[in-house]
């Protein structure tokens, strides 16, 4: 006997036999993260998620899906205990979205849990309890690494780094220079110079997709994108990098060339420095693990991180990839099934989803 599991709206068949250990170890056990795992009653024609409180049904009369949007396309409709689930994460998510949108506010004043508590009108307690659980780091960890997003972009304005510390909320520069390196990437000085002195090398190719751009120092990739111009590539770097050592040069690495057999389902090794925070690194190393041809959703990668009330944050650090196309951002859409937003312009993220499955497909059909 073989179940059938639907994946990007084409159905596959999974044998009796593995089906028994989904059922008993993915189905049963629900601390463990499978982001994937979506599974419909072909009888009820209801759909859950892994988390569900319900009876798991036989296994002849469960089929998998992808992602809520294929079971709704099928004919399926979600779980009440699902949907009360949901409803009261979404209390919980608005609520962690307003302490963000309050640190935000904030960031430059002294800050607590009492204090964000007593804002919010709760506890201190629950304050840093739905804070962690929405969006995976403590509250303290957030505006730390909020701080550092804004004092990157003061330094880059010109501000000297004493001036820039004491402008992102801290009075003394301890803060910045411990463990300097990984906050930064650099030191805070070579920083503020705009990597002054640092060579980066970039090479450029015309391509389906438009002129990619890949800039990179001698330890791998730091940033990718895709421009229509020469001129364009060159107003980017120095936006990008404004007083590092710039050079074009042949693409020797083959960067660009790794990068366009990524799009075509090939495995590769292409070393990538990407400068982000604790959080955002976690996301991007999950968005590497999608496979090729599939998409998932914003939800699905919180979870992914097991962090699955941080999905705002989740597509926040998508908006951030300082390496799209190797990192693949443009995997990610929407839990309702459209695209959602991309750095490089939705007519290319729809191009590259496109060209995925068309892939995909002549494969199977080759098969």
């Amino acid at each position: 006997m073989a179940i059938t599991r639907k994946t990007g709206g084409k159905a596959h068949h999974v044998e009796a036999g593995r089906m028994d250990i989904v059922t008993k170890t993915r189905l049963a056990n629900n601390s463990q993260p499978d982001s994937n795992l979506i599974y419909g009653n072909r009888r009820t024609r209801i759909y859950c998620y892994k988390i569900c409180s319900s009876r798991t049904p036989s296994e002849d009369r469960i089929i998998l899906f992808h992602n809520p949007a294929d079971a709704e396309k099928s004919g399926y409709r979600l779980c009440s205990h699902c949907r009360d689930a949901m409803e009261r994460n979404l209390d919980t998510v608005k609520l962690a979205d307003r302490i963000c949108d309050y640190i935000k506010s904030h960031y430059t004043e002294k800050m607590t849990l009492s204090s964000i508590g007593e804002a919010m009108g709760i506890s201190p307690g629950k304050t840093g309890r739905i804070f962690k659980d929405a969006m995976g780091v403590s509250a303290a960890k957030y505006l730390d690494e909020y701080r550092i997003i804004r004092l990157r972009e003061k330094l880059r304005s010109g501000s000297s780094v004493s001036a820039a510390v004491y402008a992102v909320g801290h009075n003394s520069l301890s803060w910045l220079y411990t463990d300097s390196r990984s906050k930064l990437g650099m030191t805070p000085s070579r920083y503020r110079k705009g990597s002054r002195g640092e060579s980066i090398s970039y090479s450029m190719a015309d391509t389906y997709l438009g002129k990619i751009v890949a800039a990179y120092t001698d330890k791998g990739l730091c940033a990718v994108t895709v421009v229509d111009s020469a001129e364009a590539a060159e107003e980017y770097l120095r936006k990008e990098f404004p007083r590092a050592l710039l050079s074009e040069s042949e693409d020797t690495h083959q960067y660009i060339e790794g990068i366009l057999a990524y799009l075509q389902g090939s495995s590769v090794n292409i070393p990538m420095v990407p400068a982000g925070t604790e959080f955002q690194l976690r996301v991007w190393s999950a968005l590497r693990t999608i496979p090729f041809g599939s998409t998932v959703t914003y939800s699905e990668v919180a979870e992914m991180i097991g962090r699955p009330l941080a999905v705002r944050a989740v597509a926040n650090a998508c908006a951030r990839n300082p390496l799209p196309l190797i990192i693949p951002c443009h995997r990610v859409v929407r839990k309702n099934g459209e695209l959602g937003g991309y750095g490089l312009g939705i007519d290319r993220k729809k191009k590259l989803l496109e060209q995925e499955g068309s892939f995909i497909t002549g494969a199977r059909t080759d098969a």
